[in-house]
């Protein structure tokens, strides 16, 4: 599932998820036995804060230009996602969060914009 707030960005996932599939059913066609089959993927055009991600096992924040405000409010519900959940942040790391994280790893790479350090957190407990 993918939450885009910026309904420009929405609908350019919903083209790509639209190529994806119809190239994977090409090829099941041509090669049945080497494919499993299509995963469901769902793209919303809101406020990822109004919705329920507690049962994700990873959560991707492009958080380069998000508000210390916003981040802050990653780290809240990010509490209530379940342990050995990773949540992996460009650019800044969860503010304020429980002892139950770690970061695992930390590290910079070039992404379209330019260079950002990418933050991979996991929950422990």
């Amino acid at each position: 599932m993918g939450i885009e707030y910026l309904q420009n960005l929405h609908l350019f996932g919903l083209e790509i998820i639209k190529d994806y599939s119809s190239k994977l059913i090409e090829f099941q066609s041509s090669k049945p036995d080497q494919v499993p089959e299509l995963p469901i993927m769902e793209l919303i055009n809101d406020d990822f804060l109004k919705h329920d991600w507690s049962s994700s096992s990873l959560i991707l924040a492009n958080s380069t230009c998000f508000s210390q405000e916003l981040m802050l409010a990653l780290s809240k519900k990010a509490d209530e996602l379940r342990p050995g959940t990773f949540f992996v942040t460009f650019t800044k790391k969860l503010p304020e969060l429980s002892d139950n994280w770690t970061i695992c790893d930390g590290f910079r790479r070039l992404m379209s914009w330019g260079i950002a350090t990418v933050y991979i957190h996991k929950k422990i407990s």
